[in-house]
């Protein structure tokens, strides 16, 4: 059985089941944790470059392109990077 197909379906089942029975409520977030958390996640050099190909590779994508453009900031002349 095809496992994106069995994800597709659990979760129309669950958002069904949400939308049948469930109601809104209000979510609080704690924000700065959860800053500190996904920092922490990807803290070494290169992790969020690694998550993006591995997003790529799980879509099963035939290509990944990572743009890096710099430019020269007011700032001593270095490179920011965006």
């Amino acid at each position: 059985y095809d496992t994106k197909k069995m994800a597709s379906s659990a979760y129309l089942d669950v958002r069904n089941a949400i939308a049948d029975e469930g109601s809104d409520a209000r979510v609080e977030v704690n924000q700065r944790a959860l800053i500190d958390k996904i920092l922490a996640r990807y803290a070494s050099a290169g992790a969020v470059y690694r998550e993006l190909l591995q997003n790529s590779n799980d879509a099963d994508a035939t290509t990944a392109e990572i743009l890096i453009t710099t430019s020269a900031s007011s700032e001593g002349g270095k490179e920011v990077v965006s």
